[in-house]
């Protein structure tokens, strides 16, 4: 997503509920759940979790009024991309993409938006690399692939260790880019593009190993996934004339540039990032008067180099990854219908050996390599609107388990088991907690049990155990979110944000008072207090020790989000 689209997309969904993110990592690995952005009237603030430095992505640096308002309301209101495209952390510094809001004409809706992008180190100023910035292509380890046009053309540039080079001159060709990066920059693929005096123009695109340049034998091919250890690359041809489908070809032999077929007529693929293998839906039947075509499942082993169908009624694939939006179920990843998410790459299966699809009448499915297989759940999706049936809420992955919500129950199937879902009851539909506004219907405890509210009441539900009351007030609550042992959970009562353990007979505690908002994330709290029309600070609450760490002031507004690790 280029600037001008992203500021586009945030004018939109600001008003909304903002936009989403992908997930952070920390310094020493470790996946953080997630990170607050925060919003003054000037700007959209995140903080990293290792050290909580202030990474400013948006700015609001209008200089007539109107346009001032109009950007302050649009910062207040959570709109806030941070993503591979304006956020990267590198081995030893974080880059990202501010967006400085200049002004904004509202009888042509044309943007004035400056994109500065910026490197900064733990502990020092950002320190600003480059101007009027599209976006971050790609990245590794150590290095970015960025856009920015230069008189008139599009050129890409690499950042490595403080130093910027032009891709086009190391590449050649009128227009040159990296699209794809292995973690240690090893290997990359490629695009170069030659344009004649009559405007046509011819494509080169290939791979670099090692420092040596390969060309595709099929000029038309393009790079479609590079796994981050760099053993394997796909790439794909159209397989129709009107673009529906795609072959999909693996690099048999990187020294020759040798590729073999992988998978034929193609609609969707997913690929592991661990073992470079794909799973797709395969040999799809095109038809003018089906939207959502069916096809085999297929699987491609890169080990074996081979290939087998596993299934052969699939319409879309099923996959988990890391929560890419702010939801509540606090430990869970996200259970993903691949073609609604426009994901193509996990980091390794949920579990090994067995993969999960839809078929054509919506039926949620799962098979083994062995040819085992189970219709799991029926009318878990609608594949000719490309939705989810109606009353299922909250697809979720846990520990090798997907859950799911559908009317006033809650299901959970375990990865490999090929055996129906276990279910406990809500005291209310899901959908009525929703509408009503007041509840967020349940949570996931990182034991797998549901923790559920209803009206000033918490019920811990276990799959396999009894039911128990955890909190019984008179007044009206709203759950902020558990920590990370899932051993508390944290909710306003009023103003007051309050602590309540789930397994021991202890009343509530209070945490802070005149408390306007809050999320709770891996290790503490984030308490937006004392709010008035100009806005609240902002502390940053341990969870060993209560204590309150003033971070900000003037603070409009938070979002619970996420950023790309």
């Amino acid at each position: 997503m280029k600037p001008s689209r992203m500021i586009a997309a945030a004018l939109v969904l600001c008003m909304a509920c903002g936009c989403s993110a992908e997930v952070a990592q920390s310094a020493d690995g470790s996946v953080q759940r997630n990170v607050i952005a925060y919003s003054t009237k000037k700007a959209v603030h995140t903080l990293l979790p290792e050290n909580q430095q202030k990474v400013t992505l948006y700015s609001n640096d209008a200089k007539d009024l109107n346009s001032y308002e109009l950007f302050s309301q649009m910062l207040s209101s959570d709109g806030a991309y941070i993503g591979g495209e304006n956020f990267v952390r590198l081995e030893k510094e974080v880059l990202y993409l501010q967006t400085s809001l200049q002004s904004y004409d509202s009888s042509t809706q044309a943007l004035n938006a400056e994109y500065i992008l910026y490197s900064m180190k733990d502990g020092e100023a950002p320190v600003e690399i480059d101007r009027d910035v599209q976006a971050i292509t790609c990245s590794s380890d150590r290095s970015i692939y960025y856009e920015k046009v230069v008189d008139g053309m599009l050129c890409q540039y690499r950042y490595a260790d403080g130093e910027v080079s032009n891709v086009s001159e190391s590449l050649g060709g009128d227009l040159a880019m990296i699209t794809h990066c292995s973690r240690d920059d090893s290997v990359q693929a490629y695009v170069t593009v030659m344009v004649a005096a009559d405007g046509s123009y011819t494509a080169n695109n290939g791979y670099i190993r090692d420092g040596k340049q390969v060309a595709f034998s099929n000029p038309s091919a393009e790079a479609y996934f590079l796994s981050p250890d760099g053993k394997h690359l796909y790439t794909i041809e159209i397989a129709d004339e009107y673009g529906r489908s795609i072959h999909i070809n693996y690099l048999s032999d990187p020294q020759s540039g040798e590729f073999i077929r992988a998978a034929e007529a193609v609609s969707e693929a997913l690929f592991y990032e661990d073992s470079g293998s794909m799973v797709c839906v395969a040999n799809i039947q095109l038809d003018d008067g089906v939207m959502n075509p069916q096809g085999s499942l297929y699987y491609f082993d890169a080990a074996t180099k081979s290939g087998s169908i596993l299934a052969d009624d699939a319409v879309t694939l099923i996959e988990s990854a890391e929560k890419s939006y702010p939801w509540l179920n606090e430990n869970a990843n996200e259970m993903i219908i691949v073609e609604l998410s426009g994901s193509s790459s996990f980091e390794k299966a949920v579990k090994d050996g067995q993969f999960h699809y839809i078929n054509s009448d919506g039926t949620f499915c799962a098979v083994d390599l062995n040819g085992n297989s189970a219709e799991v759940f029926a009318d878990l999706y609608l594949p000719e609107s490309y939705s989810l049936s109606e009353d299922v809420y909250y697809l979720a992955e846990m520990d090798g388990a997907f859950y799911w919500a559908k009317g006033d129950k809650i299901y959970r199937y375990e990865a490999g088991s090929l055996s129906a879902p276990q279910s406990v009851s809500l005291e209310a539909e899901l959908s009525q907690k929703i509408e009503s506004g007041m509840e967020i219907g349940y949570v996931l405890c990182k034991d797998g049990a549901v923790l559920e509210q209803s009206g000033s009441t918490l019920n811990v539900k276990p799959f396999d155990s009894e039911s128990f009351t955890a909190f019984d007030g008179t007044e009206q609550i709203w759950i902020m979110g558990l920590d990370e042992g899932s051993e508390t959970v944290y909710f306003l009562q009023g103003m007051d944000l309050m602590g309540k353990k789930l397994f021991a007979d202890e009343a509530a505690v209070l945490i802070a008072e005149n408390v306007y908002d809050a999320i709770v994330v891996d290790c503490g709290i984030y308490a937006l207090c004392n709010y008035t029309d100009d806005g609240g600070e902002l502390y940053y609450i341990d969870y060993k020790e209560y204590d309150a760490k003033l971070m900000d002031s003037d603070v409009l507004s938070l979002t619970d989000t996420m950023i790309q690790k």
